[in-house]
């Protein structure tokens, strides 16, 4: 089973890449449902973030509050907290999805794709084969993002800003999708990925 790393900042378009990629026979491992599911839980990870950032960040039934970390980590001095979420979310949601990549290879899945925002910061390029970033300009991210998230711009503005450059992406993927054009030719530039990768004639092999 190969593993494709995606990443790439928010607005990007990496979520329709992921569909798109894992559309020949492939799953797809969204690392932020992961994270997601981990936080909307009282247990080890929340624990472990109110330790980091003290007991006000969890609501009262133990889980995190979403909006209070936002307001955190989207500061303009949010930096040392994103970074203290990460340090402290990571091994957690690491440890996830490599349970969900055993479960796949054992079902026979030719290929996941991990969608993975945070993939090297993470350690998780190391459980993949290749690593792909999609990327898009500035303007039209905040516009997605203002879009999808029913955000002002000035928000989307803020959370953009406050992520990776595309120079990290460009730096440490093997690929580069770039998506500032329809959703048909992000559609091809997967479909073309995906041949390169040997990846693109795998749907029959998993239906038999």
């Amino acid at each position: 089973m190969k593993v494709l790393g995606l990443t790439g900042g928010s607005g990007s378009g990496k979520s329709a890449a992921a569909s798109f990629l894992a559309s020949r026979g492939g799953d797809v491992i969204d690392a932020d449902a992961v994270y997601h599911r981990l936080i909307a839980k009282k247990g080890r990870c929340t624990r472990a973030l109110a330790r980091a950032f003290g007991p006000d960040i969890l609501l009262p039934d133990g889980t995190l509050d979403r909006r209070k970390m936002a307001s955190l980590v989207f500061a303009p001095d949010g930096r040392e907290a994103l970074s203290r979420l990460n340090e402290t979310t990571h091994p957690f949601v690491m440890r996830e999805i490599e349970k969900l990549l055993t479960r796949a290879k054992k079902a026979g899945v030719p290929y996941v794709v991990l969608d993975a925002p945070q993939l090297f910061e993470a350690g998780a390029n190391r459980l993949c084969d290749a690593t792909a970033a999609v990327l898009a300009d500035r303007d039209l991210r905040i516009r997605r993002l203002s879009e999808r998230d029913a955000l002002p711009a000035s928000d989307a503005a803020r959370r953009i800003d406050a992520q990776l450059p595309d120079d990290y992406f460009r730096e440490r993927c093997d690929f580069i999708l770039e998506n500032n054009g329809t959703a048909e030719e992000l559609r091809q530039d997967c479909e073309t990925l995906l041949s390169r990768l040997g990846l693109s004639d795998t749907a029959g092999r998993r239906e038999r």
